[in-house]
């Protein structure tokens, strides 16, 4: 998982803004980490998730 897509519109911008409030960052940053998730940490992911409103889960298998 290297990225996080979704369509670029108004309501993505504004839902950026958003975000980037939640989690007490630049939207540049949001910008930044959903283009790069693959270098975030676990930690900045967890924030992602829960200013999004989900939850981050992580499992390894055999």
């Amino acid at each position: 998982m290297s990225n996080i897509k979704q369509p670029i519109t108004r309501e993505t911008f504004e839902k950026i803004a958003e975000v980037a409030a939640k989690m007490g960052v630049a939207p540049s940053t949001v910008s930044k980490l959903e283009n790069h998730a693959d270098r975030a940490s676990i930690v900045t992911l967890e924030r992602y998730a829960s200013a999004c409103g989900a939850s981050l889960q992580i499992s390894i298998q055999r």
